[in-house]
């Protein structure tokens, strides 16, 4: 009776704290997933970890990041980077332009991108020291066209792995 105790408590206890403490070691943290701003990439409830990234490293168009913002209540948000500092972006007619080139999206669903705020964002140059988030869903996110560019110093880290 103790054997089968130990086999389906503590052992999937204490691999879950072998695992976390190895994500701490690592400098990656951890969070579930609020809304649906990322679908169908990131699912609401999905746990997903991040590492934290040194002040000079950049971040690759594309890249999905944990940030927090003041919009939010203090929750960590996913969202897709997808300019970087001083980079144009804009958006005609559902299509992403990024320093006038236009950006294959293969990871969205074009049915969640169909209103005017999806479809349409005047042309603008990421400041300095920020970076222009979209979320996935793009009817369902409030991004970067709605509170505008992030400063670096919100993103807290590049997501690396969700379960």
């Amino acid at each position: 009776m103790l054997g089968k105790i130990l086999r389906h408590f503590v052992v999937p206890r204490a691999t879950l704290a072998a695992d976390k403490l190895g994500a701490l070691l690592k400098g990656e943290s951890s969070f579930r997933v609020q809304g649906r701003n990322m679908e169908p990439t990131l699912s609401q409830g999905t746990i997903c970890r991040y590492r934290s990234l040194s002040s000079e490293e950049q971040m690759a168009p594309g890249s999905i990041v944990a940030f927090i913002h003041s919009e939010f209540s203090g929750h960590i948000v996913p969202s897709r980077v997808l300019a970087g500092p001083n980079d144009t972006i804009e958006i005609t007619d559902g299509e992403l332009v990024v320093n006038g080139q236009k950006v294959v999206e293969p990871y969205i669903r074009r049915d969640f991108s169909v209103g005017e705020y999806s479809t349409q964002l005047p042309k603008q140059t990421v400041p300095s020291g920020s970076y222009f988030l979209l979320g996935d869903y793009r009817d369902a996110s409030q991004d970067s066209r709605y509170f505008g560019p992030v400063p670096r110093s919100t993103i807290l880290g590049l997501i690396v792995e969700r379960a």
